[in-house]
């Protein structure tokens, strides 16, 4: 044994971050939890194919759309979220003015 030992791997043992991770990874994988990566290819998706706007009109007619931007502000860099922030903005201003 004493040769082989030294071929053993040693148990790491996983961090409180790493630990959450995979709970998280656990529970969705048995559709106990949503990923917010979800919301974020629904996101990519429709901003590469139609902009922002496209982005909010789709989702405001098949989900919550206020829902869906606050599960994006979780996993957006803050620069992205701004720009996201700003675009929702403009975005009601048209809707406005497209009613008058």
């Amino acid at each position: 044994m004493g040769l082989l030992y030294i071929f053993k791997k040693k148990k790491v043992e996983l961090t409180e971050e790493q630990l959450k991770w995979n709970k998280m990874w656990e529970l969705w994988t048995e559709e106990k939890t949503k990923s917010p990566y979800t919301e974020l290819m629904t996101y990519q998706s429709e901003i590469n194919n139609g902009g922002h706007s496209q982005y909010f009109c789709n989702v405001e007619n098949v989900s919550d759309l206020q829902k869906e931007m606050s599960e994006l502000q979780i996993i957006l860099t803050p620069i992205l979220s701004e720009n996201l922030k700003k675009a929702y903005k403009a975005y009601l201003i048209l809707e406005e003015n497209e009613e008058d």
